[in-house]
């Protein structure tokens, strides 16, 4: 294989140009010549998209002990199938075939789980020395089956025929489909389901009563196509081929739905999305047609959620057993997608999830290290976003270790004052609402306290509530009617299970923010949805969020000491600098230093995957706090504490960046500097 050198450029956002007079190999740009000297301030780390699919694939197929997410069979690799299939094939004596079969029923699709039990019984029954004896056995009891089913069958029409007024000629189609299912002899059909459902075609689907046909069909279909595919296990030995045995045929059939597939969410995905976000491993029989919504598909699959979370905690498993490095974010990454796909059936919520919440905090600090952007771990830098003071990962730990040292709420009271600068802005709030209370009564409880603060936080959620309601009476009348009814299924059911909820639980932001999907971002208004709809959505999550630090965790209290010490600590972790992509990762955003900024962690959290033009739109005060945030930074380039060969560029490239994202909105204006000004 042959090496291409590979020379890069990149624009003054920090990403790479795409050169059309560049030679190609295979549609890939090869070379694009720069001067090393431009290289000198700035590292990025190349991201072939195509590469990495091809590996995550590989990878992603080569798992063990991964169950299938629609139907919970437990998935066998193209190595394991392999040997399966080797090791099954060479077994001699029925009673180890049958041991063989108990081994492994957990590769047995739903569909085929009456085929152990069958050989059990029939073993013990005829005691047979031969295994193609075995299955012929076999083969008499799935006719039987068969049989039974049609006989349920041909029991649904003539109940069918009592029941239902028909015409007399339709009286004639119905007594010729009974003949015939009467006549129907199953162990002379491989696959009964064609000859049972033609016999519906030609007789019961020619009823005039269409809907009463459609509905006889529907119960026939769902009767014979299990015991159908039961039945096609065990194939005449006539048509067996000379070179493979019988019993290696019936163990590829019993099996072979186990195999594991990719199955794509969306087939028609538009370009430059990361295709490994769109995949998901599949049993064989449970894959679905394209242009197929995989929910849908299977919308009768019993424990589908269940399933699914399953399936991710198999892949997180692992993924912390380090057998699936290529992407390690991809079980959490997926569980968002599933929520999404199934229309909000599938909810699988990772923070809750044991597995899943590891993984999230394994990617996350593998990352932290990965991008290596030293603004980060320096104190003192103000959030781009909000502006607050951000703290240290090191700072949080002793600020930490000093709250589990106060011994009572007026100590804890003072300590929060005298770091006060640390507190996020979110929560200033709340220690206003401290001081009060000590003040109003030195010997109140915790609990007492804490009641205060969450009386005021549901109260402060009820009154914004309130002014939404208003808002959206006036905001009603001039949209067209689907549209109104629209906004007053938001109008009364948010007076109905939202407003005035008790103090003592937590907000059920999860339902109201469903519910606005359902109501004011479904309605035909684009310019309602984008103008008012963050409104409704985001006054609301942000008092939540507050809402939502006043109900710790019992380990962590326990841990801890006080829930009001948990509570402190929350108010404080809030500040925590964190590298946040202006550009979301999950909206392909580039991993270069032009796309970082330093934010505290709760900006980091709320902006989520926003479309950064969106998020300026949110926040007006952005533009003043990251000129200040540049500021900063600078300051700590011409002080020597950040690396100039480095980041001397940095302000520039970030600045034309932002610049460019937001519109033009944000502007960021600096003089040029040198170390020595």
């Amino acid at each position: 294989m042959k090496i291409l050198p590979l020379i890069y450029n990149f624009n003054h956002t920090g990403y790479f140009l795409n050169n059309d007079k560049s030679p190609q190999k295979n549609g890939v740009s090869v070379c694009v010549q720069t001067k090393p000297s431009q290289l000198s301030f700035y590292t990025t780390q190349v991201n072939f998209k195509a590469n990495d699919e091809y590996i995550f694939t590989r990878e992603l197929l080569s798992l063990k002990d991964i169950h299938c997410p629609v139907c919970g069979v437990k998935l066998l690799n193209h190595k394991q199938m392999k040997n399966l299939m080797d090791t099954g094939s060479r077994i001699a004596s029925p009673k180890s075939f049958v041991k063989f079969i108990e081994k492994n029923e957990e590769h047995i699709p739903v569909q085929y789980k009456k085929f152990l039990p069958s050989a059990q019984r029939t073993l013990a029954e005829y005691g047979t020395n031969d295994i193609d004896t075995l299955l012929e056995k076999m083969r008499d009891s799935a006719v039987i089956f068969s049989q039974n089913a049609i006989d349920c069958i041909k029991n649904s029409v003539i109940n069918f025929q009592k029941n239902t007024p028909l015409s007399d000629s339709d009286n004639v189609l119905v007594d010729e489909c009974i003949i015939r299912l009467n006549e129907f002899k199953p162990e002379k059909y491989d696959d009964v389901q064609k000859p049972v459902v033609k016999i519906f075609y030609e007789t019961i689907n020619n009823l005039e009563n269409e809907q009463a046909a459609k509905k006889l069909y529907t119960e026939c279909y769902e009767t014979i196509k299990p015991v159908s595919l039961y039945q096609k296990l065990f194939e005449k030995e006539s048509k067996i081929s000379k070179n493979v045995s019988y019993q290696y045929l019936v163990l590829q059939k019993l099996f072979g739905g186990a195999h594991s597939n990719i199955q794509k969410f969306y087939s028609n995905r538009a370009e430059g999305k990361d295709e490994r976000l769109n995949s998901i491993l599949i049993c064989r029989d449970c894959r679905v047609p394209e242009n197929n919504n995989i929910f849908k598909y299977h919308k009768n699959q019993q424990n589908i959620e269940q399933n699914f979370t399953r399936y991710l905690e198999d892949i997180g498993k692992n993924v912390l057993d380090k057998n699936f490095s290529s992407f390690k974010y991809y079980p959490v990454a997926i569980a968002k997608i599933i929520d999404k796909n199934s229309g909000g059936k599938v909810k699988i919520d990772f923070y809750q999830n044991k597995i899943l919440k590891q993984v999230s905090i394994n990617t996350f600090y593998e990352d932290k290290e990965k991008i290596n952007f030293e603004p980060v771990n320096h104190p003192g830098i103000p959030c781009a976003s909000c502006g607050g003071m951000t703290i240290t990962h090191e700072q949080r730990l002793k600020l930490f270790e000093e709250i589990e040292k106060t011994k009572n709420l007026q100590e804890l009271n003072e300590f929060l004052h005298k770091n006060e600068q640390y507190i996020n802005f979110r929560y200033k709030p709340m220690l206003r609402l401290f001081d009060m209370a000590l003040n109003a009564n030195p010997d109140i409880t915790e609990r007492e306290l804490v009641e205060n603060f969450k009386l005021a936080a549901s109260n402060n959620i009820n009154n914004q509530l309130k002014s939404l309601l208003e808002i959206a009476e006036v905001l009603k009348k001039g949209l067209i009617p689907q549209d109104r009814i629209l906004v007053q299924k938001y109008i009364d059911e948010v007076k109905k299970n939202y407003l005035n909820f008790t103090p003592n639980k937590q907000f059920p932001y999860k339902k109201y923010n469903s519910l606005l999907k359902e109501t004011l971002f479904s309605v035909q208004d684009e310019s309602f949805k984008s103008n008012y709809g963050p409104k409704f959505k985001e006054t609301i999550r942000r008092r939540y969020t507050k809402q939502a630090v006043l109900f710790p965790n019992k380990d962590t209290v326990q841990k801890v000491g006080t829930v009001t010490k948990v509570i402190a600590q929350d108010m404080i972790k809030g500040s925590v600098a964190t590298v946040d992509h202006l550009v979301a990762r999950d909206r392909d955003g580039w991993e270069a230093m032009a796309n970082y900024a330093v934010m505290c962690k709760n900006c980091n959290h709320e902006k989520t995957n926003y479309s950064f033009k969106h998020w300026c739109d949110l926040h007006p005060g952005i533009q003043k706090n990251m000129q200040n945030y540049i500021k900063k930074i600078i300051e700590l380039i011409k002080t020597g504490e950040l690396d100039e060969k480095k980041y001397e560029k940095y302000p520039y490239l970030f600045s034309r960046c932002v610049n460019r994202l937001s519109g033009g909105s944000v502007k960021i204006i600096f003089k040029r500097f040198h170390k020595d000004d």
